[in-house]
């Protein structure tokens, strides 16, 4: 029997280890989430949630629970989890697979300031602006030094603990389905600049489509290497 350590956290990842389950063969399948957000996805296999503890820790794991094959179909951002991973199968000689959605492509009307960081990201807004910023809340905390703006930060869930901005106002929740929602959240906040990260995918692409029509400016984090 193989057993496949899928490191989830992304809609593909999902999909992914639908399809090995409803391939019926000798799969024992470990749906692995960092734990970032609350909630999980109903899948008919062991989901484990939380980190590994580095490359020994993910080394033991792959050790203790016979694995073959390693499916890394994290975040295009979630830069660490992937080096270990591709670390730790050299070192256990196993195979390692990479499921890597596409980037979103700059199209007709964008207008993307594109960045390599966060940091740069908050020293590029123009002053006095209002923000909206679409990122994970182990991202934001670079951008509470310019006290000149308004932000408008969306996150899956609330805070652990308040946030740091002079002003701001918090939206809970995932981006809307609907382009015609994410305009009409643009436009009654007043938005002037949206910042967020390269991350592929459709859902999170509405955003993009509803600053295009809107005329509004993205700072784009480009993807790490």
């Amino acid at each position: 029997m193989e057993t496949i350590l899928v490191l989830g956290g992304t809609a593909e990842a999902v999909t992914k280890t639908q399809e090995l389950i409803g391939e019926n063969t000798n799969h024992n399948i470990i749906y692995s989430l960092a734990g970032r957000t609350t909630g999980q996805p109903k899948l008919n296999c062991e989901i484990r949630i939380g980190g590994f503890g580095g490359i020994d820790g993910l080394i033991k794991f792959i050790a203790e629970n016979n694995v073959t094959k390693i499916i890394d179909a994290t975040h295009p951002y979630a830069l660490q989890i992937s080096k270990n991973a591709r670390a730790a199968s050299n070192k256990k000689n196993i195979t390692y697979n990479s499921l890597l959605r596409a980037e979103w492509e700059k199209q007709d009307g964008d207008n993307w300031v594109n960045v390599s960081s966060t940091l740069e990201a908050a020293k590029t807004i123009p002053n006095m602006s209002r923000v909206f910023l679409a990122l994970g809340k182990q991202y934001i905390d670079v951008f509470q030094t310019r006290t000149d703006c308004y932000f408008v930060i969306r996150m899956v869930d609330n805070p652990e603990v308040e946030l740091g901005f002079k002003s701001h106002k918090l939206l809970t929740g995932r981006p809307s389905t609907s382009i015609e929602e994410e305009i009409t959240l643009l436009r009654e906040n007043e938005i002037q600049i949206i910042i967020c990260r390269n991350s592929g995918g459709e859902q999170s692409y509405r955003k993009i489509i509803a600053a295009r029509e809107l005329s509004i400016p993205v700072i784009m984090i480009n993807r790490p290497d």
